[in-house]
């Protein structure tokens, strides 16, 4: 059960998601590239805010950020949980943490096998990534950050200015229906919330302290 949990979760945070709205210093900024940028939008420009969040696609090298997830049922909650996520090009390391703040499980992967491991780091299961991935009716989600792919195979079904950015709503084109929504940061136009939607199950996912194009080191995906 508690590796299906984890599994579900990334599902979630890597196939919907997304990262928050701040970028937040590291000791590793002063050997990176001058931070990505986007151009300011109108308010009422949803044409510019979907062009700046689809650029992230090619100006996202590396991200690090903390997630509190929840899914709920009719309005009831189901599960949460909270941990950190790690990417860097094709790997992607999830860590869920337990109620005293230490790591419980891992998942990683680098888009060829998902590995689940314990809170020791001794690996208890591998899943083939694309075994994995066809499996899911929503696949055009499980491929983190890859925005405009979403685009071309959902529809645009709302989109409106909020207080602390803009809320994209999208559907698929054809096959299963579900509804993701983003929240959008209104300097950055980088999601700070993604959530799901299906048949009364909600799940939403928050993301803070993100850090952006900073060196993550490679030993956190091994």
């Amino acid at each position: 059960m508690k590796t299906l949990k984890i599994i579900l979760t990334f599902c979630f945070i890597f196939c919907a998601s997304a990262l928050a709205a701040a970028d937040i210093p590291s000791a590793a900024a002063k050997t990176t590239p001058q931070p990505y940028r986007p151009a300011p939008c109108a308010e009422d420009s949803q044409k510019c805010v979907i062009n700046n969040f689809t650029a992230w696609d090619k100006n996202l090298r590396s991200a690090a950020m903390f997630f509190e997830q929840k899914t709920t049922f009719e309005g009831m909650d189901i599960s949460s949980s909270n941990g950190r996520i790690y990417k860097k090009g094709n790997a992607v390391r999830l860590d869920t943490f337990g109620p005293d703040g230490k790591i419980t499980q891992s998942a990683i992967t680098d888009k060829k096998t998902i590995r689940i491991l314990d809170e020791k780091g001794q690996k208890i299961t591998a899943i083939p990534w694309k075994e994995w991935q066809d499996s899911q009716a929503n696949k055009a989600l499980f491929d983190f950050g890859n925005y405009a792919a979403l685009l071309q195979t959902h529809k645009i079904t709302g989109f409106e200015k909020i207080k602390d950015g803009y809320k994209i709503a999208l559907t698929p084109a054809e096959g299963s229906i579900y509804r993701l929504e983003f929240l959008l940061g209104s300097k950055d136009y980088f999601p700070y919330e993604v959530s799901v939607s299906s048949d009364g199950v909600d799940t939403r996912a928050r993301l803070t302290g993100v850090e952006k194009n900073t060196n993550l080191k490679e030993s956190l995906f091994k």
